[in-house]
C-alpha cells in the first residue's frame, strides 16, 4: 500500500489515527503491517517509532479511539475503554510540570522527561480534544464516507471531512438533480 492511501486531514492526531481505518467508498484498513505504521508516523510527521508496542496493541488502541470519535460525533458520554486506553498511555509519561507564562498569565505546563512517542501524541491529542469544551467530533456527511474530523468552524457548522472531495460531490450531486 502506498502513502496516499491514508487520509491526513490535520484536524487532530488522533482523528487521522481513527480514519486509517475508514475513508470514502470501501472501508480499507491502512494499518496493515508495521511498515504501514511507519509510513503513518512519517505522514504525521511524528518521531520514530521505537517499536515499544506490537501491531496488535496499535489497533487495538485505534478501536478504542474509533468509538471515542464515533460516541462524541454523536454526542454522547465517552465510553470509559476509550478513556481507560488513553489514561493508560498517558500513565508512562515521565517529565514534570513547570509554570510557564502564555499571553500574559502563569499557566502550569508538562514538560516530558523524553521525548513523546507516536502513541503518546495520539494519546495527548485524544485528551487535549475530550478537555477542550468547544471542541466538535463530527463524522463526514458525505455519501459513503466514513472519516471523522473535529468541526472549528466559527458556527459548529462544517459537514464534511473535506469541502473539496464530499462537499464538491454533494454540490454536484445537487446541481444533477436540480436540472
Amino acid at each position: 500500500m502506498v502513502e496516499q492511501d491514508f487520509v491526513i486531514l490535520g484536524d487532530a492526531i488522533w482523528i487521522d489515527f481513527v480514519n486509517t481505518a475508514r475513508g470514502t467508498g470501501p472501508v480499507l484498513d491502512r494499518l496493515r503491517s508495521m511498515e504501514s505504521w511507519k509510513r503513518w508516523i512519517d505522514l504525521e510527521k511524528l518521531p520514530p517509532d521505537a517499536g515499544a508496542m506490537e501491531l496488535s496493541e496499535i489497533l487495538e488502541l485505534r478501536e478504542r479511539l474509533t468509538a471515542l470519535a464515533q460516541s462524541l460525533s454523536r454526542e454522547r458520554q465517552a465510553p470509559s475503554a476509550s478513556i481507560h486506553a488513553i489514561n493508560g498511555v498517558l500513565a508512562h509519561s515521565t517529565g514534570y510540570h513547570q509554570l510557564t507564562r502564555v499571553r500574559g498569565s502563569w499557566r502550569s505546563v508538562f514538560t516530558p522527561a523524553r521525548p513523546a512517542t507516536p502513541i503518546d501524541a495520539i494519546a495527548r491529542s485524544a485528551a487535549a480534544t475530550l478537555a477542550d469544551p468547544a471542541a466538535i467530533v463530527r463524522q463526514c456527511s458525505g455519501v459513503a464516507c466514513t472519516l471523522y474530523f473535529i468541526d472549528v468552524s466559527a458556527n459548529h457548522s462544517r459537514r464534511w471531512c473535506s469541502s473539496a472531495t464530499c462537499g464538491k460531490q454533494l454540490r454536484v450531486e445537487r446541481r444533477r438533480s436540480a436540472r
